[in-house]
């Protein structure tokens, strides 16, 4: 028997077997890439592909994440604590109570260079960190809502020698209902600030939180700390869009809600008639939650 015959015989594929190898190094390479992408990339994991990943945080640092694994972790261990502290919590206690993964990512990395938060609304100073996000977590901080003594009405008395001194009265500000020259009269609040605040307020409708003022353009945390005790808010006086009714022109100027989600709104309506429930709008094709909890309160169903 010719022996390098025998050998060219044996390992020689016929087209449907080579077909076959090439489909399952396609499927093991796709395999591999999708294990190696949830592995290195961690802030486009959702809660559930955790489930079934080996890999779990327990490290504070970031810088540390692809070093602390434990393996057999499942979702059904992840149990949602009581409350958190941005100063101290886990990533994964954060997510935990509503924190996106990304923006948990980054306040870890914050507070690993030096950044503390002593009070709630410190949490706006990182990036993307929006109202939305603020209402859902609020409940599980533990920080104080403000880390600064109320405004008071007080009278001091001088020594003799020298003229008795009176503080004025504080006046307070109604946020939904002042104009410029009221805000010009705050601390930090320059005629730029104000006519931003006034134009946002338009475009909103009428703010429903103090916390959404950080959202205006060039509204630093420490304007927002030097004011916020000035002001009041009557959300009765929010003006709001009626979803049944609404024109996709009429739902796009909204900030909250753009071109994308104005058209999904009405398409969905003249597919389905009226929303009757708040319900219905988690059937659009582009809801969002943390959209929609700072939405809602600039919609009517009727």
């Amino acid at each position: 028997m010719d022996f390098k015959k025998f050998v060219a015989d044996y390992f020689n594929f016929t087209l449907q077997e080579r077909r076959g190898v090439q489909i399952l190094l396609i499927l093991l390479l796709i395999v591999v890439g999708i294990r190696v992408y949830f592995i290195f990339w961690p802030g486009s994991t959702s809660k559930l592909s955790l489930a079934f990943m080996p890999l779990a945080v327990e490290s504070d640092s970031f810088n540390n994440f692809g070093e602390n694994r434990q393996t057999g972790y499942s979702f059904s261990e992840w149990n949602k604590p009581d409350s958190v502290n941005p100063n101290t919590s886990s990533y994964r206690d954060m997510v935990a109570v509503g924190f996106p993964e990304r923006l948990a990512k980054t306040i870890i990395k914050y507070r690993g260079s030096g950044g503390r938060f002593r009070k709630q609304t410190d949490l706006f100073r990182i990036h993307n960190f929006d109202s939305g996000t603020f209402f859902r977590v609020k409940p599980f901080l533990q920080l104080p809502e403000n880390d600064r003594p109320q405004f008071a009405i007080k009278k001091e008395s001088i020594p003799a020698e020298a003229p008795a001194k009176t503080y004025k009265e504080v006046r307070m500000i109604e946020i939904n209902t002042c104009d410029t020259s009221d805000l010009i009269a705050l601390r930090g609040v320059g005629s730029f600030l104000a006519n931003k605040i006034v134009d946002y307020r338009t475009k909103l409708g009428g703010y429903h939180s103090l916390n959404q003022l950080l959202e205006v353009w060039k509204m630093s945390p420490e304007t927002y700390d030097l004011i916020v005790q000035r002001l009041t808010i009557d959300s009765t006086l929010i003006s709001r869009i009626n979803v049944n009714t609404g024109s996709i022109s009429e739902l796009a100027v909204h900030p909250y809600i753009r071109k994308t989600l104005a058209e999904n709104i009405v398409n969905y309506r003249n597919m389905h008639g009226n929303y009757k429930t708040w319900s219905d709008f988690e059937k659009l094709y582009f809801y969002k939650k943390t959209t929609f909890e700072k939405l809602r309160p600039y919609l009517s169903l009727e």
